[in-house]
């Protein structure tokens, strides 16, 4: 992840989060405004179980939205994605027993999915994206 727009790579210079941010696996954007791009969606897929890396991840960004009120209401989704729906189980119980990521998971609309549940869970990884882009009025306009 190395394009990303001006005004993160900005607070995150300022917060000293950019290390992390560059880390993310992929980040989606959509123009909201001409020469301003919002995350729209985050993607890690985690292989190793380093649940506290993708976490530290997430957490920046939030942190790097959240530090300006410009930008605070932008709220993209986030997604983990899993070797197993064992790991699955594992992340969401680390998750649960850690504080900040707690409250990470609960202020945002974040999923974990096992490679096969990508497809078959209901709703689906597609669905969640397209709901996303119906209920986010600057993406349809």
């Amino acid at each position: 992840m190395e394009e990303l727009p001006y005004w993160i790579l900005d607070i995150g210079t300022q917060l000293k989060t950019l290390r992390r941010l560059k880390q993310i696996d992929n980040i989606w954007f959509f123009e909201e405004s001409p020469g301003f791009y919002s995350p729209f969606a985050v993607v890690e897929h985690e292989k190793d179980g380093g649940i506290r890396g993708v976490m530290d991840r997430f957490t920046a960004l939030e942190d790097t939205l959240n530090s300006n009120f410009h930008f605070k209401d932008i709220k993209p989704l986030y997604f983990l994605i899993s070797e197993s729906e064992h790991q699955s189980h594992n992340y969401n119980n680390k998750i649960s027993e850690h504080g900040r990521w707690k409250e990470f998971e609960r202020s945002n609309k974040f999923y974990i999915f096992s490679i096969n549940q990508i497809k078959n869970r209901d709703p689906s990884y597609v669905q969640i994206l397209t709901e996303h882009i119906k209920n986010t009025p600057s993406m349809i306009n």
